[in-house]
């Protein structure tokens, strides 16, 4: 299924989760668009997160935090928080970690966000990376850093140009908006009812729901919005239209008639599985020019950590409201915010994922990934060949890879965009290189001529998954659905473990 088409699918669905399509989950919505118009809001919030790792040795610590701040409409917001890593240090002290100096005991900072930027302080860089601090985010002379973070936020992304930006964002504040996306939902969701719905007490709005909860009433979700497309194919493409994101009704029909339900719930079975034990609840009470919400978030990974998290907010309506955004600012994308950040290029942040499968087996490149060279893939010579069986030998001087399987002998050299076949020249779409201290080969005419199938698929760009074959197309299907069978095992095997440890501590 195309990644845009599954896009629409999601949005659809998304639309469930936020607006819902119960009449309660409609109440609560308009009371959160009602909220949502206010000319300022002030915020008080306190949260609490509690982490544990399930490792040989537990690792439990807790990360408090508070926030308080303001907004002026939807577009300006200043916000301060604080953040207490004092258990942080202590847990890594017990299991005897280095502690980096630079991490303080709490971190206190000071944020502005408007609908394109976000400002942050430099000192809370400077403070939490310490001495590991790049000399360029140290030579910045602003306050504040101002990351892009709107619509041309990704250096190579699609741009829109400023006034569609307002264009689209005026749309949403209106009540055109709101009228056309209840009409979507209602006809998207025809017949559906939820597991768990909202439940309504006065002015107070509670809902509470497990993985399993989420996972069913989301598979039915899609379902229903498959079984509805007919209902709401042209408001659909209307609304796609609007957000300068076109789609033809030959698309959304081609994506309708792709969806398999039972392969579908297969994948979120293993998610339900996975996650095993979380669940969300919220209560939110409206008042005429306040409201307070109560957020309790648990985030099991089986067998793996878990992650409990609470938050109450307290909102109220604020006439009047005044923000002066930092003057004394740098700015820079998103890209430049995280290399400065994390040291990585933005070649290694925006490359692709390359997943490399010999005969439905994965092959793990250890110290050098798959790369992309004018749209051909490069992989480390020695992962790949040692793979498929065939014999790897590498002259030194005169930079040459040669590769033996059977009746099959291929040479190439570094740089050089010819190869010999059996002794015969061929040319290459793109030569061999040697990155990171390991030689790369193109993976097509290597696996090719050694006698291989290949088999690409972008369709999830930048995830690439590609098959190198030389068994049928039905012997690899076979195989890939036998491994879908192993990791269905495994997760059964560990939920018994699981509940046999349950009863033991019992």
């Amino acid at each position: 299924m195309k990644k845009r088409l599954m896009a629409v699918l999601m949005i659809a669905v998304m639309m469930f989760s936020l607006v819902g399509c119960s009449p309660n989950m409609m109440s609560y919505s308009k009371e959160l668009q009602r909220v949502s118009q206010w000319e300022g809001t002030s915020i008080d919030a306190k949260a609490n997160i509690e982490v544990e790792v399930k490792d040989e040795k537990a690792i439990k610590f807790s990360i408090p935090m508070e926030l308080k701040g303001k907004s002026k409409g939807q577009n300006l917001v200043q916000m301060n928080m604080k953040m207490d890593l004092k258990a942080i240090k202590s847990m890594a002290k017990e299991l005897g970690e280095e502690i980096p100096v630079s991490i303080p005991d709490e971190v206190n900072m000071n944020i502005f966000a408007t609908n394109e930027k976000a400002y942050i302080e430099k000192k809370f860089f400077t403070d939490m990376l310490g001495d590991e601090a790049s000399e360029e985010l140290k030579n910045i002379k602003e306050d504040y850093l101002a990351i892009n973070i709107g619509a041309n936020s990704m250096q190579g992304a699609n741009t829109i140009d400023q006034a569609k930006i307002e264009t689209i964002t005026k749309y949403m504040q209106s009540k055109e908006f709101e009228a056309e996306i209840f009409g979507i939902v209602e006809k998207a969701f025809k017949g559906f009812k939820p597991s768990t719905d909202v439940k309504v007490k006065d002015n107070t709005y509670s809902y509470e729901a497990s993985i399993n909860d989420i996972v069913k009433d989301f598979n039915n979700a899609v379902d229903s919005v498959v079984n509805n497309y007919s209902e709401f194919e042209e408001p659909i493409i209307e609304l796609m239209k609007k957000f300068e994101m076109p789609i033809e009704k030959e698309d959304l029909k081609e994506m309708v008639n792709s969806y398999n339900k039972e392969k579908f719930e297969e994948q979120t079975k293993l998610v339900e599985e996975t996650l095993k034990g979380s669940k969300i609840s919220s209560k939110t009470t409206f008042d005429k020019d306040s409201y307070t919400q109560e957020i309790k978030y648990l985030l099991n990974v089986e067998n793996m950590v878990s992650m409990n998290m609470t938050m109450t907010t307290n909102s109220k309506k604020v006439d009047n409201v005044e923000i002066t955004l930092p003057t004394s600012v740098k700015e820079i994308t998103m890209m430049e915010y995280f290399t400065m950040i994390s040291g990585i290029s933005p070649q290694e942040i925006s490359g692709p994922m390359i997943f490399v499968k010999v005969n439905g087996e994965e092959i793990y490149f250890e110290d050098q990934e798959p790369v992309l060279k004018e749209n051909r893939t490069l992989v480390p010579v020695r992962a790949l060949l040692e793979n498929i069986g065939a014999e790897v030998k590498w002259d030194q001087k005169a930079q040459k890879v040669s590769a033996k399987k059977d009746d099959m002998d291929i040479e190439l050299i570094i740089g050089s965009k010819v190869a010999k076949v059996n002794g015969k020249e061929v040319n290459l779409d793109v030569p061999a290189e040697v990155l990171n201290n390991r030689t790369m080969i193109p993976l097509r005419f290597i696996s090719e001529n050694l006698g291989y199938k290949v088999k690409f698929d972008n369709e999830n760009s930048p995830i690439y998954m590609i098959d190198i074959y030389n068994i049928s197309d039905e012997e690899l299907a076979k195989k890939e659905e036998e491994k879908l069978k192993e990791l269905e095992a495994m997760f059964a095997d560990e939920k018994e473990e699981q509940i046999a440890k349950e009863e033991v501590a019992k």
